[in-house]
């Protein structure tokens, strides 16, 4: 159940109103001498150890930019190009979802547009392809863009019905064993052996709705990052809720299919509200590569929650599965006031109540990172 996930204390909020004496304390009374001591280091690269939040040198501005415009993209693979996408999403369990798209698109007659006008004009990408998969209880939609000036993305839509499968969520599970294959065919589940080498294990349902868009990334994205381009790509997986989940065993799937160390390309993983993907040996292995690819500034896991979001408590903890990289939880105070906890794992089980479903709001994440970003450039104007 619910209750039965691991309590984390969660860590003081470091908000604009009193940044040095929020953070002093946090840092007075830190029990691990490698834990973040500021937002920007949490924007600055994660770890993708489950209980540890590792700084990194990279630069935070970069991660600001990153973490916005992953959440843009996480949005928009709400929408496609067929017609009435949009206006499905004027119910009440999508309300959130078509507030964030307006939001982005500047109305709404304006998020009335095909996902292809909405990437071009608001993010400046062209869209490479739209997917769109439904094969019995597998619903994949989600896209590959690219802009001008480096971007690569991948965005996967998430759930666009009620939330009853977070409490119904089966949590049969199977192989990974894609760390060490870095070939350009598709490789296949093998599954079955146990004991001290036993390979990573994900989430049976995440993976199964993953591998229906397998193809796309082989077709489309990898091509891409094996042409030789003539400037670095920055790779930006992306997803919210389901979504989410989709894009980190996307993530590691690149990970393990193309040599980012060996390339001039850099990788980043943005996620909204992700239920867990994998086991502890699929974080740790995943774990293993980022830490290799930090080390160069190549690659970058940012993992938000908003207020008691429900979402991220599943499936849970005492079945084996671990979210990956640090945590970044997104609040607000009664008069609206947004401020950030900062740690790896701000898991506390969230009270039941109505909140949780709202928390888990498209737009509610859209606005709150907005609020981080626009806070965090006022301080980092401040402190120059």
């Amino acid at each position: 159940s619910m209750s039965q996930a691991a309590h984390t204390q969660k860590m003081p909020p470091c908000g604009p109103e009193a940044p040095k004496l929020q953070r002093a304390a946090w840092q007075s009374n830190k029990t691990h001498p490698d834990e973040p001591t500021s937002p920007e280091q949490v924007l600055a690269g994660s770890s993708a150890v489950p209980s540890l939040a590792l700084a990194s040198p990279a630069c935070p501005t970069s991660r600001l930019d990153e973490l916005r415009l992953g959440a843009r993209l996480a949005c928009l693979a709400y929408t496609d190009d067929e017609q009435g996408t949009i206006q499905a999403c004027d119910t009440r369990v999508l309300q959130g979802t078509l507030r964030a798209i307006e939001e982005i698109a500047g109305g709404s007659q304006e998020a009335k547009k095909p996902l292809t006008a909405l990437l071009r004009d608001q993010l400046g990408l062209t869209a490479d392809r739209i997917f769109s998969h439904r094969r019995g209880e597998v619903d994949t939609q989600g896209f590959i863009a690219h802009s001008g000036s480096g971007d690569l993305v991948l965005a996967f839509r998430g759930t666009t019905n009620s939330l009853d499968w977070v409490t119904n969520a089966d949590t049969l599970t199977t192989e990974f064993d894609y760390f060490d294959t870095k070939q350009p065919a598709f490789g296949g589940l093998l599954g079955c052996c146990g004991g001290a080498a036993a390979p990573p294990q994900v989430h049976h349902g995440f993976w199964s709705a993953l591998a229906v868009a397998v193809p796309d990334i082989e077709e489309e994205l990898l091509p891409r990052l094996r042409s030789t381009p003539a400037s670095p790509l920055r790779v930006i997986v992306a997803g919210h809720s389901l979504g989410g989940a989709l894009a980190t065993g996307a993530f590691a799937y690149l990970l393990g299919k193309f040599d980012f160390a060996a390339s001039p390309h850099t990788i980043h993983l943005v996620t909204l509200g992700s239920p867990r993907f994998g086991d502890a040996r699929f974080v740790a292995r995943l774990a293993d590569e980022v830490k290799k690819l930090e080390a160069m500034d190549k690659c970058s896991i940012q993992r938000v929650v908003h207020n008691d979001d429900i979402v991220p408590t599943v499936p849970p903890q005492v079945l084996g599965f671990e979210h990956v990289g640090g945590l970044l939880r997104l609040t607000e105070n009664s008069a609206g006031q947004s401020r950030e906890m900062l740690g790896a794992e701000a898991e506390e089980p969230p009270e039941l109540g109505s909140e949780q479903v709202t928390d888990h709001e498209p737009a509610r994440y859209l606005r709150s990172i907005d609020s981080l970003v626009q806070r965090s450039r006022k301080m980092k104007d401040t402190d120059t």
